[in-house]
């Protein structure tokens, strides 16, 4: 009997999806760190933009998208919304062109803010695992992990 429940011939099914099921949830959870910060990183930008000199900012935008937008267009999003914010380090140079500061400072490690830049690289080693290794847990990482 496991959970209070009773095993049937089902029941290896059961576990089984039940499996995909944490696994997706878990996801998504991470996920939402990553909205997180693209989200308040886009507001921030749009909320300085005109106070930031435009030779704060770095980034690769595409001419071709430059040249065919039209209309209103929020250039904030335009340039941080393709941007993968799941990894610190990205987040940092993001705040340094906005704020010239780093929020994480991921490579200071006497930062007050090292248990937690620790904590959320592993909940983001954990996204990576989930999203391309469908829930296996490699040699790599799992060393990654205990880094």
């Amino acid at each position: 009997m496991e959970g209070g429940r009773k095993k049937g011939p089902k029941d290896a099914v059961y576990r089984k999806y039940r499996w995909y099921a944490e696994h997706l949830t878990l996801l998504e959870a991470i996920n939402s760190f990553e909205v997180f910060y693209k989200q308040t990183l886009i507001a921030l930008a749009s909320a300085l933009r005109e106070f930031v000199p435009p030779g704060n900012i770095k980034g690769a935008i595409d001419g071709r998208v430059l040249w065919s937008t039209t209309g209103e267009v929020n250039i904030a999003a335009l340039l941080f919304e393709h941007q993968l914010f799941h990894d610190l380090d990205n987040v940092d140079k993001a705040t340094q062109m906005l704020i010239n500061a780093r929020r994480y400072n991921v490579n200071n490690p006497k930062s007050p803010l090292n248990e937690t830049v620790k904590a959320i690289q592993a909940i983001f080693q954990v996204r990576h695992t989930l999203s391309h290794n469908g829930g296996l847990v490699t040699g790599s990482d799992s060393t990654k992990l205990k880094v």
